[in-house]
């Protein structure tokens, strides 16, 4: 049975970058790529069709802002962000730090999109070693 050991002293071979994803190659248009990006397209579609909807309605004269709260869009927002994968969340964990290019209200709600500070201790034990009651 041989052994494998790991050779520390030769570095590790760089592996070439992917190549670019081209649409069209060779004078071909590449279906199975452009099936990905027009399903990508419509899945970010239906992601983020409830708060432009929503935003749509709360611009309209008779009803407006009575029937559709800022609140509920905010939420939508936060929704959609999340249900676009790690690059909405990011774009969201981002956007809530920007109070120079959003109003406080969506800056809080977009916090919602980053992870609480974890307690290093969240029970701390101020007698470790508590001495045993006669």
């Amino acid at each position: 049975m041989s052994r494998v050991v790991c050779d520390t002293s030769r570095p590790l071979p760089h592996s070439a970058p992917p190549a670019p994803v081209r649409l069209v190659e060779n004078g071909r248009l590449q279906l199975r790529i452009l099936g990905q990006l027009v399903r990508r397209i419509a899945e970010l579609l239906v992601c983020f069709f409830p708060p432009l909807g929503w935003l749509l309605l709360r611009q309209t004269p008779l009803l407006g802002e009575r029937c559709f709260s800022r609140a509920r869009l905010e939420e939508l927002i936060v929704s959609a962000l999340a249900s676009a994968g790690p690059v909405g969340i990011k774009w969201g964990q981002w956007a809530s730090t920007r109070y120079d290019l959003f109003d406080e209200p969506l800056c809080k709600a977009l916090a919602a999109l980053t992870n609480p500070d974890p307690d290093p201790d969240p029970d701390p034990d101020p007698n470790p070693n508590p001495k045993p009651q006669p």
